[in-house]
């Protein structure tokens, strides 16, 4: 028969350890309790992360899929652009320099406001509203556009 084992022996209380040691274990404690803590939110923003980068995927994806609706549009004006005249001319057309109202503007083209020669121009498409109203008209002529009146005052 074997010996009876003796049962595992309790730390001793707290208080029956030296000072020293006492301390030592409570830093220790310290030390666990923050590094679990520390670890948790760790994970925290590893899935902050995760979301974050699912969120980006998909603002790449739908970035990519609006470049893609755009592509045939941007080749149509580029051929827009490439076919134009801007030979002088005496009526509204696609390639005209025209003004009215006392803004400038190049017929046959989308185009934000953009200075030359110390003038602001923008664009006017061939697609545009505005465009069917001017059509063929020359210097001097009258048309009206969204419930105003304007005049034609040059072409070139």
């Amino acid at each position: 028969m074997a010996a009876p084992t003796a049962p595992p022996q309790a730390a001793p209380p707290a208080s029956a350890l030296p000072d020293e040691v006492s301390s030592t274990i409570g830093q220790l404690t310290t030390i666990v309790e923050d590094a679990e803590k520390s670890l948790g939110r760790m994970q925290d923003l590893n899935e902050d992360i995760g979301r974050l980068r699912d969120e980006v995927e998909d603002v790449i994806t739908r970035s990519t899929e609006v470049a893609d609706g755009l592509r045939p549009r941007l080749t149509d004006i580029r051929s827009q652009i490439e076919k134009l005249d801007f030979g002088p001319r005496s009526e509204v057309g696609p390639g005209a320099i025209i003004g009215f109202d006392g803004d400038r503007y190049v017929v046959g083209v989308v185009a934000a406001s953009f200075e030359c020669d110390g003038a602001t121009y923008e664009g006017i498409a061939a697609d545009a509203p505005i465009y069917a109203a001017i059509e063929g008209l020359q210097t001097g002529d009258t048309f009206s556009f969204a419930g105003h009146d304007h005049r034609i005052d040059f072409v070139s």
